[in-house]
């Protein structure tokens, strides 16, 4: 009998989770909406078109897949070599582009270098430029002063409507900075060069601190803001960071979507080029992410728009009863080391910050290089120009009105990632108005995993991040979500209560949650009145036991048969809910406990005996 217990006991709880995930997995949703992409390493290249020529005759030797590395250029001589990301990537809005390189040379000068490349041209994929200085991307330099110095033309050999970051290893005189250098070119729409004297953005920087072809790996971070570069000294839009996202190399304004390297719709390839000449050095790239904003057709009526980022996926979920028509969202992630996004969210500058003395952290991502991101929201109406303004409001949870509470009017976010964060935090969800520092948080959820949040709100500020308080600290505690129930027709666990119910039954299992009163957290009480996210962590239903078969049944504890039809997880609003379990025939002739419990320490319990 002990073993048969056991058995229908692991049988019940298993089938209390499948239920759930059932449920969870048959809301609806948007078309999965994923731009961008992530190369961990380069393991598989299918995705890449890779190109290369050798003393101008073209080769399939290289650019080649080397181990787990992307190998562009082989350690020979009059190599040229680009790869390029298959699908056209949208580069108007925006980008982060972050790549390890590796550069080596043991035996002699190194050359030339490699540059990440943006291109339109009508070659598409199989673009590529010129060996040696020209670095793959550009063309010929031919220079006519005396001994072969300036001015120089060059030929029309380059990559057209392209626009390089280069990462030089030699020097080219007279065109060239020196031979440790990076540099942003780009002709527009015409035929590209690496002649630093042409067609130049801000200048070629020379390195002081860092050798490109020391036979280390290397971190390179290029971001783009869309920007018009207007006025006498515009602000820079395009920046390049070397081994860390804060140390600045190289900024300049460039205005992509006027340049002439884009097509019709803001589109266009990325990818990688590099040459040697003369002398010679062999190229790696370890790995590379692309981010862009993702802009998706805004759904509402509890539809889950899904935003993939290659290092997090974004949920937007409108309450059920608000329809959303003619919309589209746009979340734009701007990336910052852990340091710099902390600094913002806990700037002494934020008047509306309540954290009692308990300052959170920016959340970091594994999947993105352990930086930190802060997600700009706006919306478009009809094709408009895209503003947080035009972002539907409902009337739930407004995190700038003091007393607030989070109601079934909530628009939920809802956040997955992997992260190298240490454990244990508190996660928490925080939002601000655009250009400010005011950070208050919104969040919702208190998932034991690190990787998974939630939050509630009525509108949005523009501004979200995701964030991480201690809770080392013990004047910092996070409450959990607060449990009412069963409610009849089942009766709570008490002494002589034993439930009634007939095996093979659908038994209503009914309860209320609300949410805790934190206000400094941006809880206030209120019902929880969307369960899109995963109940465990915050919700789980399980059988956890046997109970007596002694007790005298409670004379209004008796189950009635056949009530219910559905089955699975039902929202009832109101913070009301109800699971509704097919419970198996064998179960005749035993008693069980079910419980419930939302994390704060109390199992919420019913005994139930079936016949």
């Amino acid at each position: 009998m002990l073993s048969l217990t056991k058995v229908s006991i692991n049988r019940l709880s298993s089938l209390l989770l499948t239920a759930l995930s059932v449920f969870m997995l048959s809301l609806s949703s948007s078309p999965v909406k994923a731009q961008g992409f992530r190369y961990g390493d380069f393991s598989d290249t299918s995705k890449l078109a890779l190109n290369g020529t050798l003393s101008g005759v073209s080769t399939s030797n290289f650019p080649m897949k080397f181990g787990t590395a992307l190998r562009l250029t082989t350690f020979g001589g009059g190599e040229a070599a680009s790869a390029w990301y298959k699908t056209k990537q949208p580069i108007a809005g925006g980008f982060t582009s972050i790549f390890q390189f590796q550069i080596t040379n043991t035996v002699s000068t190194p050359a030339d270098g490699i540059a990440f490349v943006i291109q339109n041209a009508a070659a598409g994929t199989t673009a590529l430029g010129g060996a040696g200085g020209a670095i793959g991307y550009g063309g010929g330099v031919t220079c006519t002063g005396e001994g072969g110095a300036a001015p120089c033309t060059d030929d029309s050999a380059g990559i057209p409507a392209s626009l390089a970051v280069e990462f030089d290893t030699y020097h080219n005189f007279p065109w060239d900075h020196d031979a440790n250098h990076v540099a942003v070119q780009s002709c527009g729409a015409s035929a590209n060069t690496s002649d630093h004297t042409n067609c130049n953005f801000g200048g070629a920087k020379q390195l002081s601190s860092i050798t490109l072809a020391d036979g280390h790996p290397h971190t390179a971070f290029i971001q783009y803001v869309p920007g018009t570069c207007s006025g006498d000294s515009p602000a820079p839009n395009l920046t390049l960071s070397l081994d860390s996202i804060d140390n600045v190399v190289l900024s300049t304004c460039v205005n992509l979507s006027t340049l002439g390297v884009l097509d019709a719709s803001g589109n266009a390839y990325v990818g990688f080029t590099s040459g040697t000449g003369a002398s010679i050095e062999t190229d790696d790239i370890l790995n590379w992410e692309f981010v862009t904003p993702i802009t998706v057709p805004l759904i509402g009526n509890a539809a889950t728009n899904v935003f993939g980022f290659p290092f997090a996926q974004y949920d937007v979920i409108y309450p059920a009863d608000f329809g959303v028509s003619n919309r589209t969202m746009t979340i734009a992630p701007a990336v910052y080391s852990k340091l710099t996004c902390t600094n913002m969210i806990d700037s002494p500058l934020n008047a509306k910050r309540n954290f009692s003395g308990d300052e959170p952290t920016c959340t970091t991502f594994a999947d993105l290089y352990n930086l930190s991101t802060i997600f700009d929201m706006t919306c478009s109406w009809n094709g408009a120009a895209p503003t947080s303004d035009q972002c539907p409001k409902t009337s739930g949870f407004d995190p700038f009105v003091a007393g607030a509470v989070h109601s079934n009017e909530d628009i939920i976010n809802f956040l997955v990632y992997t992260t190298n964060d240490p454990t244990p935090i508190a996660p928490q969800m925080l939002t601000a108005p655009e250009g400010s520092n005011n950070w208050v948080p919104f969040g919702i959820g208190f998932q034991p995993d690190c990787c998974t949040r939630g939050s509630g709100t009525s509108s949005y500020n523009s501004l979200v991040v995701s964030a991480d308080f201690p809770i080392t600290n013990p004047t910092l505690t996070i409450p959990p979500y607060l449990f009412k129930g069963f409610a009849s027709p089942v009766a709570n666990q008490a002494p002589g209560v034993v439930n009634l119910a007939k095996a093979g039954s659908t038994i209503p299992l009914k309860w209320q949650l609300s949410y805790p009163v934190a206000p400094s957290l941006g809880f206030n009480g209120g019902p929880v009145t969307n369960l899109n996210f995963a109940p465990v962590g915050f919700l789980s239903l399980s059988v956890t036991g046997v109970c007596s078969t002694n007790s005298n049944a409670a004379a209004d504890a008796t189950i009635p048969v056949d009530t219910e039809t559905n089955t699975g997880l039902m929202n009832l609003g109101g913070g009301n809910y109800q699971f509704n379990w097919q419970t198996p025939k064998s179960l005749v002739g035993q008693c069980v406990v079910v419980t419930a419990n939302t994390g704060d320490g109390v199992n919420h319990n019913a005994n139930i005996m079936f016949h």
